[in-house]
């Protein structure tokens, strides 16, 4: 799977549920743990993301929107 797979994976595990754990996140797309951090690290980084102090990540409100619109 390609990262822009992965991406578009991760933000629509995230769109269509509340919040996930990297574990989650990892064990639902089975993807290598560095893969996913890197990925994880991009996202975060451009806004798309975000972690919360529970050690849960959740999808920013513009990105979210964004994508439902386009599904």
């Amino acid at each position: 799977m390609s990262s822009i797979d992965i991406i578009d994976k991760i933000i629509e595990l995230l769109t269509n549920q509340k919040e996930h754990t990297e574990a989650e996140i990892k064990e639902k797309l089975d993807i290598e743990e560095e893969k996913l951090r890197k990925i994880l690290d991009f996202l975060r980084k451009y806004r798309f993301i975000s972690y919360l102090g529970n050690g849960r990540i959740k999808i920013s409100p513009e990105i979210k929107s964004l994508f439902l619109e386009e599904h």
